[in-house]
């Protein structure tokens, strides 16, 4: 599927036409504006689910799109600016110029109503605001017609403005520097970004070329099939005729099965993991993508064992759980040496014995290990994970637990150290969490 080479634009539109869906729900008023007059709608914007819909007839009409309704499939086909689009109403998705390209959520019914995402009036050059405090939708289509003729069908997905094939000094010069820099499982390093309005993306750079990305917010994405408004059930029932169960590299077969918490879809050059929180009615929660060639020289299902990559997964763990717990909105972690020892020392014990358990095999819980090692804590908490491929599944895998997640994202927790050991190439993760004990002065 080539998700990233289309056009700019598609929008859909009400039509009188289609059936009867389902009513939207607690509406409430949205006030949309187009070239700073306000835009006349035969039904109002909605919001739904934190994302603001509306039927975009009068906006097409004032584009100057044609369009028509085909009863029998479902679909309206819009023609404007040289392209074609197909939109099948109900679909997480439109097909331009004979792509598929996601929607930031799925269109729907209401009314004999078709509404769509409004940020999808942007895909035909158009600026769209949202204005929190006056609930108000604000379009401008200065400029449309150049950025049409400028952004054909060449135009590609980004993450971060960047792509795959992007120089080093084009990432330095959208992002800067980034916070710091650990090795992957595979033979680039991520470039970890915290981006200004606390968001976290990873860049993976291999011979100062970009190869990889990952992100947990869909908000600096474009042009792929990430979504956080959409669930595992969408993404399957619209792109899972992509979706790979196994891989052939260097004449070994590679299977995955991410057991409804993950599933790998390819897109021409590049192999996608979807990651779903399954606490959140399997929502999609991150992306990773990773350029073909590189995963396919990735003839292992981890990374080589080495003392670097231990040093860096252990870092690595640190920045995933500062990623989100900013982006679920609770306050940073600071890193504590004295307790990554205890992670790490857990972490060997349970390597050198084969073993995987809070409790070792003296009896020791965490507590009592917290203890032995003369750290006064008010509070405390471990998680233990083992044979995720690397970091960043063991992450999304331990998120997908609410225990494991109540320590991820408790605001009471300060501090918090990481510690991996590798049983051959299988890592053994521990995190603990704790906040200090201290005296209370008389």
């Amino acid at each position: 599927m080539k998700w990233w080479k289309v056009g700019a634009g598609a929008l859909i539109i009400w039509l009188g036409l289609l059936a009867t869906g389902s009513a939207v729900t607690a509406k409430q008023h949205i006030s949309v504006y187009i070239n700073e007059h306000p835009l006349e709608l035969a039904h109002e914007a909605v919001m739904k689910d934190g994302t603001a819909f509306v039927p975009l007839r009068a906006l097409l009409e004032e584009l100057d799109a044609q369009f028509n309704w085909d009863s029998a499939s479902a679909t309206v086909y819009i023609k404007k600016n040289g392209l074609s689009i197909e939109l099948p109403v109900g679909k997480s998705y439109a097909i331009v110029n004979g792509k598929k390209r996601v929607l930031a959520a799925p269109s729907f019914l209401a009314d004999q109503t078709a509404y769509v995402p409004v940020r999808f009036a942007s895909d035909i050059g158009a600026e769209v605001k949202w204005e929190k405090e006056k609930k108000a939708v604000i379009i401008s289509t200065a400029g449309a017609q150049t950025f049409v003729a400028e952004q054909t069908v060449e135009t590609g997905p980004r993450v971060a403005s960047l792509w795959l094939g992007d120089s080093i000094e084009e990432v330095r010069e959208r992002l800067g520097k980034p916070l710091t820099t650990v090795a992957s499982a595979y033979s680039f390093d991520w470039n970890i970004y915290q981006l200004t309005d606390s968001s976290y993306v990873h860049i993976g750079l291999e011979e100062g070329t970009v190869v990889a990305f990952y992100t947990n917010t869909s908000r600096h994405v474009t042009g792929l099939p990430f979504n956080n408004d959409m669930t595992r059930d969408q993404m399957l029932r619209d792109f899972g005729e992509e979706r790979i169960w196994e891989l052939e590299k260097e004449e070994r077969v590679f299977r995955y099965e991410g057991k409804k918490e993950w599933d790998l879809f390819q897109a021409d050059d590049a192999y996608y993991t979807l990651f779903y929180d399954q606490l959140k009615e399997g929502r999609v929660t991150a992306i990773q993508i990773i350029a073909e060639d590189v995963e396919l020289a990735h003839d292992s299902y981890f990374g080589e064992p080495t003392e670097e990559r231990r040093e860096d997964y252990e870092e690595h763990l640190f920045y995933l759980l500062q990623g989100v717990r900013q982006r679920e909105g609770v306050p940073a972690l600071v890193w504590d040496d004295e307790v990554a020892r205890l992670a790490r020392k857990h972490s060997e014990d349970m390597q050198e014995n084969q073993f995987f358990s809070h409790t070792n095999l003296e009896g020791l819980s965490p507590f009592d290990r917290f203890d032995r090692e003369g750290i006064a804590f008010y509070q405390a908490g471990e998680n233990l994970a083992v044979g995720q491929f690397h970091p960043i599944f063991a992450h999304e895998a331990l998120m997908n637990s609410a225990g494991h997640r109540r320590n991820m994202l408790a605001p009471g927790f300060e501090r918090l150290g990481t510690g991996v050991a590798f049983l051959g190439e299988k890592p053994y993760y521990t995190i603990n969490f704790y906040t200090p004990y201290r005296k209370r002065e008389k």
